[in-house]
């Protein structure tokens, strides 16, 4: 009877999937063995061992899983992004991974952010629970320059969406994005000249060695004074230090984060900032990205264990 191991963290706390799972892989042995995202990486090996495939989450998947007698042949990708699969493991194991499948909600959840901060929200309801009557209604966000940099499966979704508010908006991508920039009334431009005339800065890219601490101080000077940074993506994007320099020199009007350098969030100054309003990595925690993202990898791991019965 094949093994089968969820070691996802939010998926075991779903009893949907879970039910759901039970039922896909009824005739396997299924193990729900939840993992912590930080810990550490020869823990997800022990625990990866033994089983035919495996579901994960967002910890660790290093060579060390190659290292026990009886690795998993197939592991699913709950969620998106690849930067916690060591690329050594994918030649000897096969990786199925489901890019896009929560980008509705990443995309809506920039746009919020957006909206919050433009329009003074989050300073209002603090101050108004002070006691504070502070009627200052931020600016529009309709008309405003966005630069979204990285239009992939989010990046395009949060392009149209800024569209649809009448905003100017700019892509900013290794590939040519450009005619489906067009398509919605956008255009694609290098990335120097998309930061310096932007209103607000938006963040979609993969981790890589490329996007590592690409927003550093040098970015942020090139930045439009008075104008906003969103990121949705990776939190090691950034360079935290560097962009609570640049708020509290007054260059930057505000930033909306939901993802950090290091989570739980730690830089206590930075979320506490009176300019910045951050979420704990929800934007794709909707609870329909939650059941989109946990029924794709049970569909992708159900057709790659059909696939291997066959081979």
């Amino acid at each position: 009877m094949p093994r089968v191991v969820i070691t996802a963290a939010s998926f075991c706390r779903n009893h949907v999937l879970c039910r759901e799972a039970s039922q896909a892989f009824a005739g396997h042995e299924l193990v729900f063995h939840p993992l912590d995202p930080k810990v550490d990486p020869a823990v997800v090996a022990d625990a990866l061992n033994g089983f035919d495939a495996a579901i994960v989450g967002r910890e660790k998947i290093h060579r060390e899983v190659l290292a026990k007698p009886h690795p998993p042949r197939v592991i699913v990708k709950y969620g998106v992004g690849m930067d916690n699969v060591d690329p050594a493991v994918s030649p000897a194991i096969r990786i199925i991974e489901t890019p896009g499948i929560n980008a509705f909600s990443v995309a809506e959840h920039t746009l919020g952010l957006a909206l919050a901060l433009t329009h003074n929200m989050v300073i209002c309801d603090r101050l108004l629970r002070e006691g504070k009557w502070w009627k200052d209604g931020g600016t529009s966000l309709s008309g405003k320059t966005v630069a979204v940099i990285g239009v992939g499966h989010v990046g395009s979704r949060v392009a149209g969406l800024f569209r649809a508010f009448d905003c100017l908006v700019t892509g900013v991508d290794l590939r040519d994005k450009s005619e489906f920039l067009r398509t919605i009334g956008a255009r694609q431009e290098d990335l120097l000249p998309a930061i310096g005339s932007a209103d607000i800065v938006t963040l979609h890219v993969p981790l890589t060695t490329l996007t590592s601490k690409m927003v550093d101080r040098h970015f942020l000077a090139r930045m439009r004074p008075g104008s906003f940074l969103l990121n949705t993506s990776r939190g090691e994007v950034i360079v935290e230090a560097d962009l609570l320099e640049a708020l509290n020199s007054g260059r930057l009007a505000g930033a909306g984060l939901d993802v950090f350098e290091v989570e739980p969030a730690e830089n206590k100054e930075l979320i506490r900032h009176p300019a910045v309003l951050c979420t704990p990595h929800t934007a794709g925690n909707s609870v329909e990205a939650v059941l989109a993202m946990g029924r794709a990898s049970i569909a992708g791991l159900q057709n790659a264990l059909k696939a291997n019965r066959k081979s």
